[in-house]
């Protein structure tokens, strides 16, 4: 209303009215601290007063008026630092929580590459003490054999690069036949089938993989000297688990794993030794065969017949009895 009052090319023109609606309007917004329209409400009684010719009120309320903005400025300019500081932490939480994120994916990754997947998942899952009985498992050890002498004046580069290209073949055929390696000691491989996954047909698989492993390790060499394997063989049951807080390690223990280690380390230069329990669980397996090599004294458990397994030379003709793992 004070707007179409002092206007000046409004026939109703009158100053006078326009005044008290704006005073009037003045007095509500105060208490009702609507400041901008405070603000808006000086500067029109700044303009209002000048067309009355009242230079004095004119100057007090355009003062007003520029006291005003100065200070919505001022708190905008606050605000605005305020949304600024809050949307810098809000950056900072947000950059924290993608550290955390990556640094979770890291380690999820760095225990699947170090552990079986179901171990790794187990741990993942808060799981704090991980021990399984493990029935009806294969297991698989062997060595390279002379390899102190043969690698006592070899460059620690050459050793590393050739054994790492080696146990890294052996890990890829590990994969394929669904086998699972659990470490590395020098130049000793250990790996075991039937855990933390169950099959029923462990023993054909590590025995399969046993061949192939000493088939393959002939095509490699250690500097300038040729491998030459022995493998140990043996199945049963262990206990099998995580051991250490900050460096997990997953082995496996008893009597069996023992007993195969044992078939390892008594064993011959390209040969795979097995013990009798074993070599039975094989009998229907007509592309592997088996020779006699006696008895050998295992502590603990006194003379155990061995043999020496072989791929019968019609192998190749042979249906294998599982699907390799892809």
């Amino acid at each position: 209303l004070s707007h179409l009052f002092m206007n000046t090319d409004n026939p109703q023109y009158e100053p006078v009215q326009a005044e008290d609606y704006l005073l009037k309007a003045l007095q509500l917004q105060i208490q009702l601290h609507t400041r901008q329209e405070e603000s808006a409400n000086h500067k029109s009684l700044s303009e209002l007063y000048e067309q009355m010719q009242e230079w004095e009120k004119s100057l007090q309320h355009l003062k007003r008026f520029n006291e005003l903005q100065a200070e919505l400025l001022s708190e905008e300019t606050k605000y605005k630092a305020e949304l600024l500081d809050q949307q810098r932490k809000i950056d900072v939480i947000e950059r924290e929580k993608l550290l955390q994120i990556a640094r979770y994916q890291e380690q999820e990754r760095m225990l699947h590459s170090i552990l079986p997947s179901t171990i790794a998942d187990r741990i993942l899952d808060g799981e704090q003490q991980i021990v399984d009985l493990a029935k009806d498992i294969s297991f698989f050890f062997s060595d390279i054999m002379d390899f102190t002498s043969m690698t006592s004046s070899m460059s620690p580069e050459v050793l590393i690069q050739d054994l790492n290209r080696l146990f890294t073949e052996f890990d890829r055929i590990a994969k394929n036949h669904g086998i699972e390696k659990i470490k590395t000691i020098g130049d000793s491989y250990m790996a075991v089938c039937g855990v933390p996954q169950k099959r029923e047909d462990h023993a054909v698989r590590i025995a399969e993989f046993a061949l192939e492993i000493l088939t393959v390790s002939q095509t490699f060499s250690i500097g300038t000297y040729p491998v030459h394997l022995r493998i140990g063989l043996h199945a049963g049951d262990a206990i099998a688990g995580i051991i250490g807080e900050d460096k997990y390690s997953y082995d496996l223990w008893g009597d069996s794993v023992n007993i195969a280690s044992r078939m390892e380390n008594t064993g011959e230069k390209g040969k795979i030794r097995v013990t009798e329990y074993f070599k039975q669980l094989l009998e229907e397996q007509p592309h592997i065969t088996f020779t006699s090599r006696g008895e050998i004294d295992i502590k603990g458990k006194g003379l155990m017949k061995t043999y020496f397994m072989h791929q019968s030379n019609n192998a190749w003709s042979v249906v294998p009895s599982f699907p390799k793992c892809r």
